[in-house]
């Protein structure tokens, strides 16, 4: 997904939203696609593809009638996937929307940021099929509100619950007609509750830094990803960049990798976002959090800006 603009693929006649999805369609490897789609080859596995025209992806998001759901993701800790949960948590809060986030993460830190850890209204009793009452834990002048279902540290032992457990639920429980957006933060890890999250999502990102460890674990989490048909729009964005700090020019490595699925712009490496992970209060600067809104815009095509 492109901020402002989605890249459409025609495949036998048929326009898939994204590279990912046509890729689902072939039954072939995003990256695969990407190359040949980039080297002009028309006919692949039998299938004529074809980049096709562009979509206004604001005029499609005003359209909905119902929560956009997104879940930051990756199969490995520590790439600061709950730091810019909470970032676009607040700033749709700031907005004025109605936010869901469902800590799905045993390790609770999405839940601790905000002071809610071991409550009995939980993401476990969510996936158990229970209904579950969000917590609200704050308000803006905007009108917006921020609900929080926690996360339980024994989580982890719904080991064999389905893999569209949480999509049903929320759908359910009315979650979805209840808010603007739900956010969804699993762990580091895929398991039942990262693919629950995967499923559940509208909106998948996945989020690397820029590291050599973190490119090639994004790059392996995105081919299983195109392997599991998931239906979501999947994006890619690389946190964390400083031009200082890649020798190894790792941000070209992920443009040419991941071609149309990655953001255009990563995100900057900045203390204050990572002290945001700790102190939801704490008031970023502003030409600071004027960089992090060009992700929250891309995340949730949301073209106003937070005061």
């Amino acid at each position: 997904m492109r901020e402002g603009n989605r890249t459409l693929v025609n495949v036998d006649g048929k326009t898939y939203p994204s590279i990912f999805k046509a890729a689902v369609e072939i039954g072939c490897n995003y990256s695969w696609l990407w190359c040949r789609l980039r080297a002009g080859q028309a006919t692949i596995k039998g299938r004529r593809v074809t980049l096709a025209r562009t979509e206004n992806t604001q005029t499609r998001r005003n359209t909905m009638k119902k929560a956009m759901t997104i879940t930051l993701t990756n199969c490995k800790g520590g790439t600061g996937k709950t730091s810019l949960s909470t970032f676009l948590a607040e700033q749709l809060l700031a907005l004025g929307k109605k936010v869901l986030v469902v800590d799905l993460d045993p390790n609770c830190s999405f839940s601790e940021i905000y002071g809610y850890v071991l409550k009995d209204s939980n993401s476990k009793a969510l996936m158990s099929g229970l209904k579950t009452e969000p917590y609200t834990v704050k308000t803006s002048a905007a009108g917006g509100a921020l609900d929080l279902i926690p996360s339980d540290l024994n989580l982890g032992q719904l080991a064999n619950i389905i893999d569209t457990q949480i999509k049903i639920q929320l759908k359910k429980q009315g979650f979805v007609e209840r808010y603007d957006y739900i956010i969804l933060d699993p762990p580091g890890t895929w398991n039942s509750q990262t693919r629950n999250a995967v499923f559940a999502a509208d909106s998948v990102i996945v989020v690397g830094k820029c590291s050599p460890l973190d490119f090639e674990a994004t790059r392996n989490y995105i081919a299983m990803l195109s392997e599991c048909g998931i239906e979501a729009d999947t994006t890619v964005v690389c946190n964390a960049y400083s031009a200082q700090r890649d020798p190894d020019k790792i941000l070209d490595k992920y443009r040419e990798a991941f071609g149309g699925l990655l953001l255009p712009a990563p995100v900057p490496e900045m203390t204050s976002l990572k002290r945001l992970a700790y102190d939801p209060e704490y008031r970023i600067r502003a030409d600071i959090a004027e960089k992090l809104r060009a992700f929250v815009r891309a995340a949730t095509l949301e073209t106003e800006d937070a005061e």
